[in-house]
């Protein structure tokens, strides 16, 4: 990884990022220092797993009146680029967001209902104190170990009309055991965290990713829905099939071949993503998103995943740069950068187009959960004649 000092800063006056090479709790509040001492209106916080975060989230809302929710990660993207076992925190300043918080506390037992008045109480809230203020946006944290994504978005969604909305699931590196989020001081699992942000500053929701459909087409043929399982492609045991079909056999796949190989399902006329993430017992495939049986899926064959970033992150650029950008990244896309040797290449394009935010097992973006993506939202200088 890019050698980086111990405190890092971003640049922009309006969104506050700050990072530290820690996770110690006693550094916590050096972390919040670094974002300034003018009044923020939240602030979220995306910090590797210990066995303290809970700890670390305290301190660090201790700081901020508890004004600040976040999780653990799959990795950190710092304002000076890919960062390892960290922390890193952005600061939405008060003087030009305003935002309100729903905690869910159990994504297997969501209530719908509650969740939608909560969010339209937040919106209506929002938007009857700041009437002038043009943009609104929601943003989600979520356990990255919960299958439940697709189903909260789906409770969500009559609260969400109209909002754009991204997000992303909290990871532990490839431990794949422990993913908590976070609200004020308070940790826990299996839950997740929506956001609600108005703005005096424009912004734009965004979701990309450097993958193309191949002729190679498969069929689920057997899988356990609710638990994102595989058994079967093409009548054969999963993880051999999609073996036989890349030429390797099961003893040759790993995180590497899944980063560079993901498959593809066809939604009207686009394609996403349906990433794997890891061998399950049976030679089953354990998938990141919603699957089913009968799915037809497609090979995916990859673009260079450096340029192709360049490329999208300039398209950001609508006359003015952003003055952030708040981006969730699939660990699988983090991945394939190292295998490729580009983690510095790519960390520098990172800083360069002021993006931070951390590695996800999953991304949301408005009523979609995806994988293998990169998804955020592009903060813009505010206009001056707002008010």
């Amino acid at each position: 990884m890019n050698a980086v000092n111990p405190i890092m800063r971003g640049s922009s006056a309006l969104v506050r990022t700050a990072a530290i090479e820690s996770t110690d709790p006693d550094k916590a509040a050096d972390l919040i220092a670094a974002l300034g001492d003018e009044e923020f209106a939240h602030v979220f916080l995306f910090v590797a797993y210990s066995p303290t975060f809970s700890r670390f989230v305290e301190a660090a809302a201790d700081c901020v009146g508890g004004r600040l929710s976040g999780c653990t990660t799959a990795g950190e993207i710092s304002p000076s680029g890919y960062l390892d076992q960290g922390a890193v925190a952005v600061a939405l300043s008060a003087s030009h967001f305003a935002v309100r918080s729903v905690a869910i506390p159990d994504l297997d037992n969501l209530d719908g209902d509650a969740i939608v008045n909560d969010l339209l109480d937040a919106r209506y809230a929002l938007s009857a104190e700041f009437p002038d203020w043009p943009s609104e946006f929601g943003l989600s944290i979520c356990d990255g170990l919960s299958t439940q994504s697709e189903n909260l978005l789906l409770q969500m969604a009559p609260g969400l009309a109209g909002l754009p909305f991204v997000g992303g699931s909290a990871g532990d590196a490839l431990a794949f055991k422990d993913t908590p989020v976070a609200l004020g001081s308070q940790c826990w699992n299996n839950g997740a965290v929506i956001s609600v942000v108005r703005s005096r500053c424009p912004i734009r929701v965004f979701s990309l990713d450097h993958f193309r459909p191949t002729e190679k087409r498969m069929i689920v043929t057997s899988a356990t829905p609710g638990d994102r399982l595989v058994h079967e492609i093409n009548g054969s045991p999963a993880a051999v099939e999609y073996a036989r079909m890349l030429g390797l056999d099961e003893a040759d796949l790993s995180n590497s071949v899944f980063a560079a190989h993901p498959m593809v399902v066809r939604m009207g006329a686009k394609h996403y993503v349906r990433s794997i993430m890891r061998i399950a017992p049976g030679s089953s495939l354990e998938m990141a998103c919603a699957i089913d049986e009968g799915v037809v899926l497609s090979m995916a064959e990859a673009t260079k995943i450096s340029s192709h970033l360049a490329n999208e992150l300039d398209r950001l650029d609508q006359g003015q740069k952003p003055e952030a950008v708040l981006a969730f990244d699939c660990l699988w896309r983090r991945i394939d950068v190292e295998e490729w040797q580009l983690s510095a290449q790519v960390s520098k394009i990172l800083s360069e187009n002021r993006v931070v935010g951390f590695s996800t097992y999953g991304e949301q973006i408005n009523r979609m959960h995806v994988t293998q993506t990169m998804t955020g939202v592009a903060l813009y200088p505010c206009d001056p004649n707002c008010a």
